[in-house]
């Protein structure tokens, strides 16, 4: 599935709309496999997509390219050393059309409100 995956071993994709803390209200939360996904940048493309009710095939997004290095943030999150690490976490957070994305270690992406 392009957008990430429906279920995973950390749960189902999901929406949390309305959902907020100090790092702005959740407006969509999707999970990426990379084992089945094809690949992170689309996972993340569809997860924006879908909170901004806009779908990134149709819409015109900046390219993802120019505000994260997307290959260092695939390997650093789901690579060969990152999979011998086990039980570390992490999480990488950026903003990117008008939205704050962050990726986990688990393979969650949440999309928040910037405002």
């Amino acid at each position: 599935m392009a957008g990430g995956t429906d279920r995973s071993e950390y749960g189902p994709k999901r929406t949390l709309e309305g959902q907020s803390d100090a790092g702005g209200r959740v407006l969509h939360e999707a999970w990426y496999d990379p084992t089945e996904d094809s690949g992170l940048c689309s996972a993340i493309l569809f997860a924006v997509g879908t909170a901004i009710d806009a779908d990134p095939l149709e819409v015109q997004f900046s390219p993802l390219h120019e505000r994260i290095d997307t290959d260092a943030l695939e390997t650093a999150l789901f690579g060969p050393k990152a999979v011998q690490r086990g039980n570390v976490r992490g999480e990488v957070a950026f903003d990117y059309e008008d939205v704050r994305v962050s990726v986990r270690t688990d393979g969650r992406i949440q999309i928040r409100d910037l405002r």
